[in-house]
């Protein structure tokens, strides 16, 4: 099929691919040579190995988006990639496994263009190879270092210098990441305005006081499971962050109605707010639903507490989605 389709092709500027399982690099050596013109390229789920990346890296030469996640590339792909596609400005390699620090290492010397860069679950990859990138690639403005979890607070404390440019960062489950590690990277996030920190058990109000007075232009913030945060962070937080819009405070059990009754003050431009697993009463809920007539997302009631709430605030209500 792709044979056939190939010639038709050379015109071609974005092609997208992702999930066609049945796609083997038999499949990409047939189209390669058609794709001079390629500038987006979506391959996650695919079957492609090293062999067929490396034939696309050196026909599709004008390449700005490359997307391989859950495919099973290897440092030796990211070799050929690294040599041919020089203006690469975003690349998706999450959930490819086989991705090393020594992959990283070919890379980076190449990527100074690169703006968007996703490492979600490339677990082999560790402070070493982050240093290297970020020395490299310092006009980052989304990084996703999700479920990477070898990167530590050394590693963020080498990244943080390069950072400045950055808007977007997840560090979902950073089980190695503390305190320090957001100390260090906090005075570079000034831009920052969303950040997802779900999962990083080790972070304490320290950590988010420091977060909360650099990065006040935040809007969205990711709290699910950081269960040693308690009202005294989030009165920081709500304090100095008052442009967020979407929070999530899921399995944060130390917050209660006193921490809800400080974003309700500070954070009136709040849409979506999650509260499941915490030990807010009517009380708090009251008080968010009142002080945030922006909000449409509110998880977190149990039926009674429902109940409740549309009967007594049922104003306030109207257009608010509420869930358990």
């Amino acid at each position: 099929g792709l044979a056939k389709l190939a010639p038709s092709l050379g015109n071609l500027t974005s092609l997208d691919l992702r999930r066609c399982e049945k796609i083997t690099d038999e499949g990409l050596v047939a189209l390669a040579p058609s794709l001079g013109n390629l500038t987006s390229l979506r391959l996650e789920g695919t079957k492609i190995t090293d062999e067929g990346l490396e034939l696309l890296a050196q026909n599709c030469k004008n390449l700005t988006s490359l997307n391989l996640q859950y495919t099973r590339i290897t440092d030796e792909g990211l070799a050929a990639l690294a040599e041919n596609c020089k203006n690469l400005t975003s690349l998706n390699l999450s959930w490819c496994e086989n991705i090393t620090n020594v992959g990283l290492k070919e890379l980076a010397p190449y990527l100074g263009n690169l703006t968007s860069l996703n490492l979600q679950n490339c677990s082999q990859i560790t402070d070493e190879g982050l240093v290297v990138l970020a020395e490299k690639c310092n006009n980052l403005i989304n990084l996703n270092l999700g479920w990477c979890e070898n990167i530590t607070d050394k590693g963020l404390a080498e990244l943080a210098p390069y950072l400045g440019n950055l808007t977007s960062l997840n560090l979902w489950s950073g089980e190695k990441i503390t305190d320090e590690g957001l100390k260090a990277l906090a005075p570079y996030l000034r831009n920052l305005t969303s950040l997802n920190l779900n999962c990083c058990s080790k972070l304490t109000d320290e950590g988010l006081k420091a977060l909360a007075k650099n990065c006040r232009n935040l809007t969205s913030l990711g709290l699910w499971g950081c269960e040693k945060i308690t009202d005294k962070g989030l009165r920081v937080l709500s304090e100095n962050c008052k442009s967020l819009t979407s929070l999530n405070l899921f399995g944060c059990e130390k917050i209660t109605d006193k921490g809800l009754k400080a974003l309700a003050k500070h954070c009136k431009n709040l849409t979506s707010l999650k509260l499941s697993n915490t030990n807010i009463t009517d009380e708090g809920f009251k008080a968010i639903v009142r002080g945030c007539p922006q909000l449409r997302v509110l998880m977190g009631c149990d039926t009674n507490t429902l109940n409740r709430l549309r009967s007594e605030v049922k104003q306030e209500t109207v257009g608010l989605a509420l869930s358990q």
